[in-house]
């Protein structure tokens, strides 16, 4: 069995190790070398076994190539990435699912094998596993293998209730994945359930989970998990009492509270009634990986208030950090053509547009989407000193009367005033628009109209990259929108990835 993979990848080479995320990028020469010394019994070159002794601690000296590195050849076909739905089928029946009907019904083994090897063929290096629930499927084991065997780098995207299966176990600790995503629904065993829908009525999803994951360790091996989470929102009866008390100390006693139906990023998100008038709430667990977010968007407040809602408070006790903001009673913005709102929203992004971005500690935009260009002059497009929003979502976009109020501060960002317009285009065109009727709405902010077009397209190109991975990780209905928006962006401005 192989311990490292040598592969062309788009114009690169690289040196992979299954189950690493790290990695190696060599030269053609290097890469022609290794695919030579394959073929016979030629041992290990001193620079590749320098190279791994560095990067992954493995003592590679005096192992023959042929032994070690599995080398893929390069294909015509140029792909790198794919994703793989095994079946449609579901052991949880979750309220959020878009499935419908599930149908456990796959490929036969020999349609699969021949898809793998398509795949392979194909340039397909990372291959991600999903479904339905990968786990489940009755030749999960099989496909996985001969994955691994094809010299595939695969993610799985689970619910990991399989995950205590010895025969997984086994399979997933001596090949390892590159990726394991896990779902994570709701924030207590009791949410977990009552979204999970699970059909047997003992059975305890939450802690079913909890079991899998105690298997994790008694294998010895490290594996890269990550943690999808599809947040069930709690009610604000179901907060600790300490935390509700230190709210009602800042809003008076609360009369009524309604869970917001709508957005994905607040494990609270309620309306409340109180004797003093009605306050909006938004919060994460103080050990959240995201509650950065939270204290985010309270920093950059003060400075957005002509175009948002106020903070009022903010506080974090009893394990949740809580905003509180004056209620803004409005709709959602409607963003399809010929909408009423859509010049409420650009006259929004105008105002904003003329702000200047404080003296905070945010991330700059050249900096933030560094990792999907390595041209550094075309970064340098991006810099500016504007405060940016760069999420429009219509979700983050209130209409109340003839005003458009932007909601939603978690990604606050410093940069080219043109870059909020650029985000607002792919929005506009997933809500029915042509590329060039978006880009005629974002040319009335004066940024827009007055960018250069290289600007312009380097931000395009980077929004295509960025959507491509979101979407491969993470293949929900609203993100393969997203990245088929951008597709159709990049060629409108005849852009390729």
């Amino acid at each position: 069995m192989h311990e490292l993979i040598a592969s062309p990848f788009l114009d690169d080479y690289l040196v992979l190790r299954p189950g690493s995320v790290r990695g190696l990028k060599i030269p053609h020469g290097r890469y022609l070398e290794l695919r030579q010394a394959a073929t016979g019994a030629e041992p290990c070159p001193p620079w590749l076994a320098d190279a791994v002794r560095r990067h992954w601690e493995l003592d590679v000296a005096g192992r023959t190539v042929a032994d070690l590195v599995l080398v893929r050849e390069r294909s015509p076909y140029g792909y790198g990435r794919a994703s793989y739905e095994l079946n449609l089928g579901c052991n949880y029946d979750c309220e959020h699912c878009y499935l419908g009907l599930k149908r456990f019904k796959g490929l036969p083994w020999p349609e699969r094998q021949r898809l793998l090897h398509i795949l392979r063929d194909a340039g397909v290096l990372w291959l991600q596993l999903t479904g339905g629930e990968p786990l489940i499927d009755k030749l999960f084991a099989e496909v996985y293998e001969l994955a691994f065997e094809l010299g595939m780098m695969v993610s799985i995207s689970s619910n990991g209730s399989r995950l205590s299966n010895a025969r997984i176990l086994d399979l997933l600790t001596t090949r390892r994945p590159y990726r394991l995503t896990l779902s994570v629904y709701g924030a207590t065993p009791d949410g977990y359930d009552r979204l999970a829908r699970r059909r047997a009525p003992a059975s305890r999803p939450g802690r079913a989970r909890t079991r899998s994951l105690h298997c994790w360790p008694e294998t010895r091996h490290r594996l890269r998990i990550a943690r999808g989470t599809s947040m069930q929102r709690i009610d604000w009866v179901e907060l600790p009492p300490g935390l509700r008390l230190a709210v009602e100390s800042r809003t008076g006693p609360v009369l009524t509270a309604t869970t917001a139906a709508e957005g994905k990023n607040s494990e609270v998100a309620a309306f409340l009634r109180t004797v003093g008038g009605h306050v909006f709430i938004k919060g994460l667990r103080s050990d959240h990986p995201r509650v950065w977010t939270q204290e985010r968007e309270a920093m950059v407040n003060p400075y957005i208030r002509h175009v948002g809602p106020r903070l009022l408070w903010h506080v974090d006790t009893e394990g949740w950090n809580v905003l509180g903001f004056e209620h803004v009673a409005g709709r959602h913005a409607d963003y399809s053509p010929r909408s009423p709102d859509l010049p409420l929203v650009v006259h929004a992004m105008q105002r904003l547009g003329a702000t200047s971005c404080p003296e905070l500690p945010l991330k700059r935009a050249e900096e933030r989407w560094a990792c999907y260009l390595d041209d550094g002059a075309a970064l340098e497009l991006l810099r500016g000193d504007t405060l940016l929003h760069t999420d429009y979502n219509p979700m983050n976009v209130l209409v109340a009367g003839d005003t458009a109020r932007i909601v939603d501060w978690a990604w606050p960002t410093r940069g080219a005033a043109w870059i909020d317009p650029a985000c607002l285009v792919l929005r506009l065109m997933a809500a029915g628009h042509r590329p060039l009727e978006a880009e005629v709405w974002a040319a009335q902010v004066p940024a827009w109209a007055q960018a250069p077009r290289e600007a312009i397209d380097t931000f395009a190109l980077i929004s295509l990259r960025m959507w491509d991975e979101i979407a491969t990780d993470d293949p929900q209905p609203w993100k393969r929108q997203m990245q088929a928006m951008v597709q159709e962006w990049a060629a409108f401005r005849h852009l390729r990835n």
